[in-house]
């Protein structure tokens, strides 16, 4: 397994994990590492176990080619900005990483509440909510019982899933407000 230590010298970081498997902290995770890359970040999107290939498959990258370069993924120039490292976490939330943010994934369900609890919220600095419609539970809901901030919510739609199925997350990114879940510049 490649270390991805190297990568966090100097750079802010987001680590996003997910309370449980299939939540889409994959999809959360090059949707921000796109986002940054637009607004000029030169920006890496890596996977933390480091099997890079399925983030590079989302952002509609050859795979094999290590940690996925966001900035030539979105077709843009990395500007001059600060760099920015976005982390797959998986279902780890890795409390024993320092980052300049961390952010978990769930979905507005019990079952992922539960599990993120169950995890650990120490260190984890907002919530990121994966939105469905019909859902019973609704973004305070998931404040209250997780005690964190939902900093960005992603709609799940049938325009977002085709994109995703098509590898053109990068070509045609939706237009969602992910400002919340920008890290802190670094010191």
């Amino acid at each position: 397994m490649a270390s991805i230590t190297p990568l966090f010298d100097n750079a802010r970081t987001t680590y996003l994990w997910g309370a449980k498997g299939g939540v889409g902290t994959s999809t959360v995770a090059a949707l921000h590492a796109l986002a940054l890359a637009r607004a000029g970040h030169p920006t890496t999107l890596v996977a933390a176990d480091g099997d890079h290939g399925e983030l590079a498959a989302i952002v509609g990258m050859p795979e094999g080619l290590g940690p996925v370069d966001a900035n030539a993924a979105a077709g843009v120039v990395a500007g001059e900005r600060a760099r920015v490292v976005v982390v797959d976490g998986g279902c780890d939330p890795a409390l024993d990483r320092a980052v300049s943010r961390r952010l978990v994934v769930v979905r507005l369900c019990y079952l992922a509440l539960r599990r993120a609890l169950a995890a650990g919220m120490g260190g984890t600095d907002g919530v990121v909510a994966v939105v469905e419609a019909e859902r019973s539970l609704g973004v305070d809901d998931v404040e209250a019982v997780l005690g964190r901030p939902v900093v960005a919510t992603i709609p799940v739609t049938a325009a977002l899933a085709r994109l995703l199925d098509a590898g053109l997350l990068a070509l045609r990114p939706p237009r969602l407000d992910l400002s919340g879940m920008e890290p802190a510049s670094s010191a």
